[in-house]
């Protein structure tokens, strides 16, 4: 290598650079210190000298390249240079390549001139790029020449050769004056608290600096013109182009500013291609190349971004109540604005079980691309009476936006219960009003059901005449209001009369405290007060019914009468005008009254006809009382206890004998139901079950050994026909004993019959007995008969005819015999055919099965066997 610096001062090699513009660049993105050396015509001269009269050693390949661009260019204009050595198999750390610069070339195309510098090489490295401008001495002549040159070098114990590589020629030709070109850098600028709704457009400031090594102020600029890109993405070359602004129209409309020698444009770019799986993305400028005058974006200075923020729609939704039983709905709402202008939006608001992101989706509603609404229903079967749940609502399945989430609280609501201590009011004498009357309130919820954080079971009781009537202020009621879970109105006055109120409970979480409101309302049962005049006091009698047997039952389901007698104390003045209603009831709670009648007179017993609909299926009788209501002259405590019966029908079976055989598949029997032939039933009901029962009569017939409960083995059953009320069963024979079998058969699954009481009645017997031998359908075969042609005999379970007469000749000893055997039927999917068999005698066309084939007889043939293709058989494929 030549010496560096050989000749040449300090001051010598930074004038001579100055001169030529060469300027080492970045090397594998780092910026490194290039040290340069030059050396002059001379030791390159003695260098060469040195290199042809040393030997080529051969065991080393090289190769250097260079590439320049661009070739034609003005004094002052950029240039680049870049390549590549390689020494195969040698690290070149620490060599360096050289660079010569000349006007004329030698006989072997090299450049005569200088070695202007050298460029080392990293970490087993042999690529290089650099930049430098062309000074004004090149525009003195045609051509100016480069040529990369790697010196022959000692490393890692080998010689690596001299390497020249092509010569390359720059042409700089002197152009006329154009205006100064100022190289700026772009900033893109956000307000750090910008966010907008995803796909509207977001306010983007570009900044154009003068670069930092250029002292200039952009308003030094004659001509502001060019195009901005505004590019969202990772990166500047790989993002995508959200728009474009012309500067001058900018500076034109004012909306773009010098400020400190900066230019500020203000733009609005659309976030509609943003991802969504992001709310934050960068965003850049860059100025378009060749679109400005005398703008150009600054070489090698990274832009600077700023960022789009965008977020995504929230949901809407407030909590809700629903009643017991009922599903919950919530109208939903998306803080879209009404001029949004990427439609459709799509997707939908999913219900999810929980907060969990994992939870279950129990319910999906489109959103309304119109209204941006959608009204979800949570279902029911989901909501816990008296509790408070919390759900999650997703927008999902959107085709502009990202998924969002907010969590709602559904409390199911219990019905409210309103009564009065007081339903009936008789006014003392002189008096004109009752006053102080009081309904009372209450609404039940689950201790404990209100998770923490959520909202408290609170809400409003409203006194009202009537469902959908007004608040009852006119009566001056006191504690119209009350904050709890139960509430106690008093009315001051109440005028004489039937007064019916009603409660409303509104929910003051959810809506608008009034019986219009959009919040959970709940209406309570009726309350009815009646105010009466002042009247002589109601004689108090006794109420009396007799004692009822199973003899005086009806059959379950159809109405029945029983008396109640009113006894009339000896002394008591019986009233003139009678009024009231005696009622029967059963004891069952909950269970309203099962029959009545009005009195008319106490001279006879007052007959009630009695609905047994409503008996527990689990008893054949219930316990009743009588009461007295609705009466003004007349007051009596409950009767006593009385026990009404009802009877089931009785399960009949006919045959009630018969005798089978043992080979049987089936004993078959008719089950149908009858009246009980029990007291007097059959005479009260001599056609059975009335046709017009309205009950269901659906049910099973089950046949089993025993009468007790739990019946023993079962042999059959079979559903009851409804417009026969009967069943026909099939009994297995093989699952009976020889001899006599006692069955039973019974009614179980019958929605109108009693459980425990199921009903069964009327054994009947099945006797099975050992089946005799059949009869041969053919005589035996006997030796000393004489047997003519045409004669059918049986021998050892096979079948023979008798083709002439014969005698003592025994069936199949011979296929040549006079017996023709038979062939035992055997079935096809196309039909029965006989087998064949040796003995037989075809005369052609007969079809008979051999070893699962069919066959049919071409000719007349006896023990040839079906098989052979030159045989008598024709083939007809498989049986």
């Amino acid at each position: 290598m030549p010496a560096p610096l050989r000749g040449f001062t300090a001051l010598a090699l930074a004038s001579f650079l100055a001169f030529t513009g060469f300027a080492p660049a970045a090397h594998a993105d780092v910026e490194p210190t290039v040290e340069p050396t030059l050396s002059t015509a001379e030791d390159q001269a003695e260098d060469l000298a040195e290199e042809s009269e040393r030997p080529e050693e051969q065991g080393v390949e090289t190769s250097l390249t260079m590439d320049v661009s661009p070739t034609e260019l003005a004094p002052g204009d950029q240039y680049q240079v870049e390549g590549e050595f390689t020494a195969e198999g040698v690290d070149i750390t620490g060599t360096e390549v050289g660079f010569v610069v000349g006007e004329e070339l030698d006989e072997n195309g090299n450049v005569v001139g200088e070695t202007l510098f050298n460029y080392p090489f990293e970490i087993n490295s042999g690529w290089y790029r650099f930049w430098s401008h062309a000074p004004e001495a090149w525009a003195s002549h045609d051509t100016t020449y480069i040529q990369a040159v790697y010196e022959e070098t000692q490393a890692e114990g080998v010689t690596v050769p001299a390497t020249y590589s092509p010569a390359v020629g720059i042409t700089v030709v002197e152009q006329d004056p154009e205006p100064q070109t100022f190289h700026v850098t772009t900033w893109a600028r956000t307000a750090t608290g910008d966010r907008v709704l995803r796909g509207l457009d977001h306010r983007v400031t570009a900044q154009i600096r003068p670069r930092d090594d250029f002292d200039f102020s952009l308003a030094d600029v004659e001509v502001l013109d060019g195009t901005l890109e505004f590019i969202s993405g990772n990166a500047i070359n790989s993002g995508d182009v959200l728009s474009t602004l012309d500067i001058a129209d900018a500076v034109a409309d004012g909306s773009a500013e010098i400020v400190n020698g900066i230019l500020y444009v203000d733009h609005w770019v659309s976030t509609a291609q943003m991802p969504l799986t992001s709310t934050n993305r960068p965003v850049w400028v860059r100025l378009v190349e060749g679109s400005s005058t005398q703008l150009a974006q600054a070489p090698n200075v990274a832009p600077s971004n700023g960022t789009l923020r965008v977020s995504d729609p929230a949901i809407i939704a407030s909590n809700a109540g629903a009643a017991e039983g009922d599903d919950a709905t919530i109208t939903v709402s998306l803080d879209i604005p009404e001029d949004y202008p990427h439609r459709p939006v799509g997707g939908q608001i999913g219900v999810y079980a929980s907060t969990s992101s994992a939870a279950e989706q129990i319910s999906v509603s489109d959103v309304d691309d119109e209204t941006f609404t959608a009204e979800v229903t949570i279902p029911a079967e989901r909501l816990s009476p008296g509790t408070n749940g919390v759900f999650q609502l997703r927008h999902i399945n959107s085709e502009r936006f990202a998924e969002t989430t907010r969590n709602v609280s559904v409390h199911v609501f219990t019905e409210v219960q309103a009564s009065t201590p007081t339903p009936e009011i008789q006014l003392g004498e002189g008096e004109t009003h009752a006053t102080d009357v009081e309904i009372e309130a209450v609404m039940e919820f689950e201790p404990g059901s209100w998770p923490a954080g959520s909202w408290s079971p609170r809400g409003d009781f409203y006194l009202y005449s009537s469902e959908g009537g007004e608040p009852l202020e006119d009566l001056g009621i006191t504690g119209y209001t009350e904050t709890d879970h139960s509430a106690t109105m008093a009315i001051d006055e109440l005028p004489v009369g039937e007064h019916e109120f009603m409660v409303l409970y509104h929910d003051n979480h959810t809506g608008t405290v009034n019986q219009n409101g959009t919040g959970y309302q709940g209406w309570s049962n009726p309350v009815t007060v009646t105010v009466t005049e002042s009247e002589q006091d109601p004689v108090e009698v006794s109420l009396q019914m007799p004692f009822y047997t199973a003899e005086h039952a009806e059959l379950r389901g159809l109405d029945n009468e029983v008396e109640v007698t009113i006894n009339l104390p000896e002394d008591a003045v019986l009233p003139e005008d009678l009024d009231g209603t005696i009622e029967v009831y059963t004891v069952t709670p909950g269970t309203p009254a099962i029959g009545s009648a009005e009195i008319t007179s106490l001279d006879e017993p007052i007959t009630v006809t009695i609905s047994t609909e409503s008996f527990r299926t689990d008893r054949v009788s219930e316990n009743i009382r009588a009461r007295l209501v609705d009466s003004t002259t007349l007051t009596a405590e409950p009767s006593g206890l009385r026990l009404l019966y009802v009877f089931d029908p009785a399960v009949t079976v006919t045959p009630e004998e018969q005798n089978i055989y043992d080979d049987a598949d089936f004993a078959t029997v008719t089950a149908e139901l009858a009246i009980p032939d029990r007291y007097d039933y059959q005479e009260r009901y001599p056609e059975g079950i009335p046709a017009d029962y309205p009950h269901d009569l659906s049910g099973t017939i089950e046949v089993r050994e025993l009468r007790s409960a739990s019946g023993g083995e079962l042999f059959a059953s079979a559903s009851l026909d409804t417009e026969t009320r009967s069943a026909e069963l099939e009994i297995p024979v093989a699952d009976l004993e020889l001899g006599e079998n006692t069955l039973w058969a019974r009614l179980v699954d019958a929605p109108s019959f009693g459980e425990n009481y199921i009903t069964r009645e009327n054994p009947f017997t099945i006797t099975v007995e050992e089946a005799p031998e059949p009869e041969p359908e053919h005589p035996a075969w006997d030796s000393a008969t004489v047997y003519t042609g045409g004669e059918i005999v049986e021998y050892q379970g096979r079948v023979f005819e008798a083709l002439w007469w014969t005698r003592n000749q025994e069936p199949g000893a011979s296929p040549y015999s006079a017996w023709s055997e038979i062939g035992a039927p055997t079935e096809c999917e196309s039909g029965t055919y006989p087998a064949w068999a040796a003995s037989t005698e075809f005369r052609g066309g007969e079809t008979v099965v051999h070893e699962g084939t069919i066959y049919t007889a071409k000719w007349y043939s006896r023990n040839q066997e079906p098989g052979d293709q030159w045989g008598p058989w024709e083939d007809g494929g498989n049986c």
